[in-house]
């Protein structure tokens, strides 16, 4: 079973722990050393899904969705105030995330999951 470098029982090295790296590095595992061909589905919780992000854009090609959960993604209003350096004696405690805006589409325009046409 392969175990991550700079996890377990691996070697640490001093660099190489950016998402942009390691997303190359997943790539090779999953199509050098597991052989699985074709696009696949990434799917990233919590960290991970930094992680799923970064592979998404470096293989788009190589990918046919992703799926994030648990974790702000890099340009969202939640990770730009959560980078954001508070002034002394102020709340530490974590921003409340804010949702994107949805706009309907001609797809899902004045339908909802919990509706129906009966």
């Amino acid at each position: 079973m392969p175990v991550y470098w700079g996890a377990g029982a691996s070697s640490k090295p001093r660099d190489g722990y950016d998402k942009w790296t390691m997303a190359a590095d997943l790539h090779q595992l999953v199509h050098r050393e597991l052989g699985i061909q074709g696009p696949i589905s990434v799917v990233g919780h919590d960290l991970g899904s930094m992680l799923g992000f970064a592979y998404a854009l470096r293989y788009r090609d190589d990918v046919v969705s992703l799926t994030t959960m648990e974790a702000p993604l890099p340009g969202s209003n939640y990770m730009s105030s959560a980078r954001s350096p508070r002034p002394p004696g102020t709340s530490t405690s974590t921003p409340t995330p804010t949702s994107p805006s949805i706009s309907p589409t001609a797809e899902n325009a004045g339908t909802s999951p919990a509706s129906s046409t009966t």
